[in-house]
């Protein structure tokens, strides 16, 4: 900024500003008398007690008492300083502002880091939108597109772009116009090579998400792979930058902001294709997580909307562990939660193209109350004629209620579960009371089916299902690439080692709990210098990622290899090694289904000979480094 607003132009926006209508795309207003009224989207209430005058151009709540003119609205709603909001509001009714040392701001001059990533973002987004479109290399991800039924209307409502496979074409783009590398390095575009110092795309080849924030600038992005050959991770977000903060990111929140205020609660759904889906076949409240732990930052933007949540996630067993992550969070903040039961096999995208929009509408206006969908998940597979079975189910619930802060809710969640278990209310809080540990649950129950204990009755085991994670399938390798994740600091192993784990190598759900949490937190510590093994910054990374899971089995597990005393020697050369088998194993396994394809008696020569030249290149992979095969920085380096 070249100097202060004048007071000239700040009474111009301010004279030129309907206080009503500003306030009324965030809150919903009902006209009463001379004023509006509204929920207040400053604190938790039921009954509205927040006016709007629009003779004075004043709000005013008398629950807690916050007030002031347009200006004040949005210095608190948003947070936003003095001169922000005087910028924004200029912006939108299509002010120029004149300032004390000259008049406006010269395009891309003195302009805050703020402000150049936000133009670098829509300058980028422009383009892989240009490249989506008419580019050739683009093309399979059109086809992808198509195939998931994703309309050009909705492709340009969420601005989905194409980033090339080029490592450099990105650092190009940003020069010829005008962007010195240190801008795109802040934007989170591109990343510097720790060993050759060099500079590369952080996206390349992928499906472009933009994210917004609630005004709808774009922040960040999603990158979602096309190609199945291709190795990494199947989504890839940008880093946290001036602008993007993980913890407060809602994928279409911008777009959802009317809708939810309309409708008065959102559904938030697993991923940014349900969201968009849904949007496009016209329910417009939605919005999904961005991959990291949900917490206050996310609950802070929702109640700004509604207080009412509906979970949407898919029907499998990842589907309802993403749920688990979002409803202590609503709970312990007093939001009204329901669920959507999705049939078996489906997530919302695909139940929507296959059964239609009012199919989906029936399931909304059916929701289950959120306690009832627990119970009834939790009890499947338990026997409640069992004293163990009761207790499972009791202890389940008191974590739940322990997450509760209204006692009303608190005492429903305790009267449902004595009527589940054939007990009396007053015994279940007395069980609850004397429980000293009050697990989260990752999964309705444990696999029954693996060997019992020596000396371990039938009900002993029923208790355990709940308490004990069953490692006695983790293939060996998959639990050395957890040791040596877990035993190491994050900056004792390369950053590009999440990037190169392909999960169709991993067989179990335990290391692919694992590694998707450790994807998630990895990327913010990574920039942090001074982490190093048992230092303060090694433990934030730790308790990063225990909050991160759900599983407190899981967390224990975990735990359990980070207290063990076996030292980790050369964790690079040995997360290569580990990396190298699981990526053999898997060849291994495709050559071997490519034999039994080849000798199918319906196959033509030439089918035949494509599957022995295919067969040929696997061989060869598996001859390659790993960072060789899995398209790694070893590509361009």
């Amino acid at each position: 900024m070249s100097g202060s607003i004048t007071k000239l132009s700040i009474d111009r926006v301010k004279e030129s500003t309907d206080i009503v209508d500003l306030i009324g795309q965030y809150v919903s207003l009902k006209k009463a008398g001379v004023n509006f009224i509204g929920i207040c989207p400053f604190h938790n209430e039921k009954t509205p007690s927040f006016n709007v005058s629009p003779a004075r151009q004043m709000f005013h709540c008398f629950g807690c008492q916050k007030g002031g003119d347009a200006l004040g609205f949005l210095m608190e709603h948003e947070g936003l300083g003095f001169v922000e909001a005087v910028e924004k509001l200029a912006q939108r009714q299509g002010i120029e502002l004149e300032y004390e040392k000259g008049k406006g701001i010269k395009p891309g001059s003195n302009k805050s880091e703020k402000d150049q990533i936000y133009s670098i973002n829509e300058r980028v987004t422009e383009w892989w939108q240009r490249l989506l479109t008419n580019d050739n290399g683009a093309l399979i991800a059109r086809e992808y597109l198509s195939k998931r039924g994703i309309s050009s209307s909705a492709q340009n409502d969420f601005r989905i772009g194409y980033s090339p496979e080029n490592w450099d074409q990105l650092i190009h783009w940003g020069k010829s116009k005008g962007y010195e590398v240190s801008s795109l390095v802040k934007a989170g575009l591109i990343k510097r090579h720790e060993e050759s110092g060099r500079y590369y795309s952080r996206f390349r080849g992928r499906l472009m998400f933009p994210i917004c924030d609630l005004q709808g600038r774009i922040i960040g992005f999603s990158a979602r792979i096309l190609s199945q050959d291709k190795k990494g991770a199947k989504y890839i977000n940008s880093p946290e930058t001036a602008v993007f903060k993980k913890s407060r990111v809602l994928f279409g929140i911008d777009k959802a902001r009317k809708p939810i205020l309309d409708q008065g609660y959102c559904v938030i759904c697993e991923g940014q294709l349900d969201t968009i889906s849904l949007h496009q076949a016209g329910i417009k409240n939605v919005i999904a997580p961005q991959g990291t732990a949900f917490g206050e930052g996310h609950i802070s933007m929702i109640k700004k909307l509604t207080n009412e949540v509906v979970l949407c996630f898919d029907s499998d067993e990842a589907g309802q562990n993403a749920s688990a992550k979002v409803w202590r969070e609503l709970l312990e903040n007093e939001m009204e939660v329901s669920v959507i039961r999705l049939p078996e096999g489906h997530d919302p995208d695909s139940f929507v193209r296959e059964n239609g929009i009012e199919a989906f509408e029936k399931l909304v206006k059916n929701r289950e109350n959120y306690i009832d969908f627990l119970i009834k998940h939790w009890i499947s597979g338990l026997d409640l004629k069992r004293a163990k079975g009761k207790q499972a189910i009791a202890q389940q619930m008191g974590a739940v209620a322990s997450s509760c802060k209204n006692p009303i809710m608190t005492n429903e969640i305790a009267r449902k579960t004595a009527l589940v278990i054939g007990e009396k209310t007053d015994l279940v809080k007395e069980t609850w009371s004397r429980q000293k540990s009050k697990p989260t649950p990752f999964s309705r129950h444990q696999d029954h089916t693996s060997k019992p204990h020596k000396g371990t009755s039938h009900e002993d085991r029923e208790a355990e299902a709940i308490e004990t994670l069953d490692t006695s399938q983790l293939p060996k390798n998959e639990y050395e690439l957890i040791k040596v994740i877990m035993k190491c600091s994050v900056k004792d192993l390369k950053s590009d080692w999440f990037d190169l784990i392909n999960n169709d190598w991993l067989n179990h759900s335990i290391t692919k709990s694992v590694i998707s949490c450790w994807r998630s937190i990895s990327e913010d510590f990574q920039n942090q210098e001074n982490i190093k093994p048992h230092s303060i910054m090694d433990q934030k990374c730790l308790d990063s990622f225990f909050d991160t899971l759900v599983d407190k089995r899981l967390e224990a597990f975990c735990r359990g290899i980070l207290v063990s005393s076996e030292p980790i020697l050369r964790p690079n050369e040995q997360m290569g090694h580990i990396l190298t088998k699981l990526r053999n194993k898997f060849l291994d396994n495709r050559i071997i289904k490519l034999n039994e394809e080849a000798s199918n008696p319906n196959q033509t020569n030439e089918q035949i000979g494509l599957i022995l030249r295919l067969q040929q290149e696997l061989r060869e992979e598996k001859k390659s480094p790993i960072t060789e095969s899995t398209g790694s920085d070893a590509d361009y380096f």
